[in-house]
């Protein structure tokens, strides 16, 4: 990555209805526009629905939006600031960050933003692009940039987006999460009469290890309670081509969320069956 400055704390006011996920933009002359995607350290913004990279220095950084559903895995976390000093005077100041992203599903364009405060209430946001994200195969991500933040004790936060919506991420609170996906399952719901359960977002599961060297094609059928908020429980194998192949699909399907059936304008908990495909791994 081109090293750029580090860019001013711009709180923008984004509208007293949004909910509390977060959103980035910019100040385009008298227009605030959303931040969907980065390239290098500059961000992408839809312009007469075409995106386009822009040349700013200043972000606002505020709430609004409805979160993405899915979960990436923040490890190996390091974030830190350096400079080194000449007659008394600091030069180099660099800011540091590393880690491992990994989630279970196939995500385009992820870009992550970073918000410092040290404790002398120097503030600053870093854009940064992450690039695509594969199902299970973890990316190192590594940056260093040029600071004007001092290299003294602060803290900072760390968010990932995709097409201007915030992902959830490990090492938020379990509730914010929670509260995420039940909010997400309430407005589809809303003015519903009558519906049946349908998935919300779940990852597939993952070729069992064990017959790769088969590279045989198969097939698991669950059965499971989707309950009123849209939670699976009490999944059981129904059927399966082979053991593997439902053990596969059980170890999954928790992570999975539906809308639940909806009877007379309420939802209900009830009874689903279903199936998931293993294409034979290529040769």
């Amino acid at each position: 990555m081109n090293p750029r400055f580090l860019v001013v704390l711009l709180i923008l006011c984004l509208g007293s209805s949004l909910r509390a996920q977060h959103v980035l933009a910019i100040k385009d002359g008298d227009v605030t526009r959303v931040v969907v995607g980065a390239r290098d350290m500059s961000p992408v913004v839809l312009l007469d629905g075409k995106r386009h990279t822009m040349r700013v220095d200043r972000f606002g950084f505020g709430k609004g939006g409805e979160y993405l559903p899915y979960l990436v895995t923040v490890r190996n976390l390091d974030v830190k600031r350096s400079s080194r000093g000449l007659k008394g005077s600091p030069i180099n100041r660099e800011f540091h960050l590393y880690c491992d992203l990994e989630t279970a599903y196939r995500l385009d364009d992820v870009y992550m933003v970073v918000t410092t405060e040290n404790d002398i209430s120097d503030t600053g946001i870093f854009l940064f692009e992450v690039g695509n994200l594969e199902p299970r195969e973890p990316k190192p991500f590594s940056v260093v940039v040029p600071t004007d933040q001092r290299a003294i004790p602060g803290h900072f936060r760390l968010f990932l987006f995709m097409d201007g919506k915030e992902l959830l991420r490990s090492g938020m609170p379990k509730d914010v999460i929670e509260s995420a996906l039940e909010h997400m399952v309430r407005e589809r719901i809303r003015g519903v009469a009558d519906a049946a359960a349908a998935p919300l977002v779940g990852p597939q599961p993952e070729y069992p290890k064990a017959l790769k060297r088969e590279k045989l094609a198969g097939s698991a059928t669950l059965a499971f309670t989707v309950d009123e908020r849209g939670v699976v429980t009490g999944a059981t194998v129904a059927r399966a081509s082979r053991a593997e192949f439902g053990e596969a699909a059980l170890a999954v399907i928790g992570e999975w969320r539906f809308l639940p059936k909806v009877v007379g304008g309420q939802p209900v908990a009830c009874r689903v069956e279903m199936p998931f495909d293993f294409p034979a791994p290529g040769r």
